[in-house]
């Protein structure tokens, strides 16, 4: 069983579509920090119902390593990259997986969602707000949206709940 001595960080790596899984456990019996955060979802057959586990970030898992050991998370099966710039891996924050273990430990329910930020067109598709366009201002605790009118320049904020506002389309 290999464990790094070295002080190690968090690194997504792009695994092959419904590998995730798998990835993390031949990583994990390696002796190896992994994490792949799921969501339940409830999917219908012809005979029957079930509630599933899907990967929250499809064909991607997290596994905590030293970088120099890059090469031999790579050369695993199932495992097409680790998520970097160029040949250099990006570590994520510690804070981030430790928010995202503690959401599916909890038993939170917690499903995909398209990555908003502060400043992106957004459009609001449920609620009383249905069909309203604007600039997501903040993100998180309060979504506020704001809704501008350019001739005029000028604009109010207005709070939305997260389950209704997705990125605009242009």
């Amino acid at each position: 069983m290999r464990m790094n001595l070295v002080a190690n960080s968090w690194y997504a790596l792009h695994v092959k579509c419904h590998k995730e899984l798998e990835v993390a456990n031949h990583l994990a019996s390696e002796g190896y920090e992994t994490l792949v955060p799921t969501h339940r979802v409830r999917r219908k057959w012809s005979d029957r119902s079930k509630d599933v586990d899907l990967p929250l970030f499809p064909s991607y898992a997290f596994c905590r390593f030293n970088p120099e050991a890059k090469f031999a998370i790579v050369s695993m099966p199932s495992v097409l990259k680790i998520v970097g710039f160029g040949s250099a891996p990006i570590p994520i924050s510690a804070e981030e997986i430790d928010s995202l273990r503690v959401v599916c430990e909890r038993g939170h329910r917690c499903t995909p969602h398209p990555f908003l930020s502060a400043g992106q067109k957004v459009r609001v598709v449920a609620g009383p707000l249905s069909g309203v366009n604007g600039i997501l201002l903040s993100y998180g605790r309060n979504n506020r949206i704001v809704l501008s009118v350019e001739l005029l320049r000028a604009a109010a904020a207005v709070e939305v709940d997260e389950e209704s506002v997705v990125v605009a389309n242009s």
